[in-house]
């Protein structure tokens, strides 16, 4: 008996890239080590080292610490799985951590358990023959929709949902907090973007996507005590539509 949405790497992940981006072959090939689309490397530095090889090929570099210092970003440069080091020079034992993306996708949130409704709507045209009798039926028009319960509200899960011209991040200054401001009456749609779900069924894992897609509604949205805030977008499929991948587990 396999158990749906069950606990594990990448359940219920909601993930973002620019629109056209191609689906992954595999569900499970944009996760990343850490299951959000990100995986984190640990080194012990030799004296002087300049040379790291990530475990990942990367795509966008997060941060670098070396013994929990922040290390500027001009002060390292990458391709693919080589990481170059160009800043002060590393003493032996110096802890070294990198953090970065292993794909053009960016993780949105967690899904709720509430899960994703697909909706599929297709409209026909029956066309008889001469003595009445059906011949054919062709689809004159056909429209799929998902939408997504998101229970996190980070500057990431606003613009992807709302559009990054209806978000306002104001970073934090003295003894305020980073402060975000969506613009729930907005009379624009975001831009199109494209979409990824990735899920598990057990051992086996679970893809939900569309290359081009865009959020067409925001449904309620309810705020109440002891109640996690869940974002309701629908997502309308354009371009190629949507897909699903399903990868069975490795035996």
């Amino acid at each position: 008996m396999k158990t749906k949405l069950g606990i594990g790497l990448a359940t219920g992940m909601f993930f973002t890239a620019t629109a056209g981006t191609s689906l992954p072959t595999y569900p499970t090939e944009n996760v990343g080590g850490n299951g959000d689309g990100t995986t984190t490397d640990k080194f012990t530095a030799t004296a002087g080292q300049t040379a790291f090889t990530l475990s990942e090929s990367a795509n966008a570099i997060i941060s670098m610490t070396v013994n929990g210092v922040a290390v500027a970003s001009t002060d390292y440069t990458f391709s693919g799985a080589s990481f170059t080091y160009s800043g002060t020079t590393l003493a032996a034992d110096d802890k070294v951590v990198i953090e970065y993306y292993v794909s053009a996708w960016r993780l949105v949130g967690d899904i709720s358990q509430d899960g994703l409704t697909v909706a599929t709507d297709k409209s026909v045209t029956n066309l008889f023959n001469w003595a009445n009798v059906l011949k054919r039926v062709i689809m004159t028009n056909h429209n799929e929709t998902v939408q997504a319960p998101v229970m996190d509200t980070t500057e990431e899960t606003m613009k992807a949902i709302l559009g990054s011209d209806n978000v306002t991040v104001t970073p934090a200054a003295g003894s305020h907090g980073k402060t975000i401001d969506c613009n729930l009456s907005a009379a624009t749609l975001p831009d199109p973007k494209a979409f990824l779900f990735v899920m598990k069924d057990g051992d086996d894992t679970m893809a939900l996507g569309m290359s081009e897609g865009q959020i067409t509604a925001v449904d309620n949205v309810s705020f109440a005590p002891n109640a996690a805030i869940v974002w309701k977008p629908t997502l309308t499929a354009l371009g190629d539509g949507l897909h699903f991948i399903s990868e069975e587990a490795a035996s």
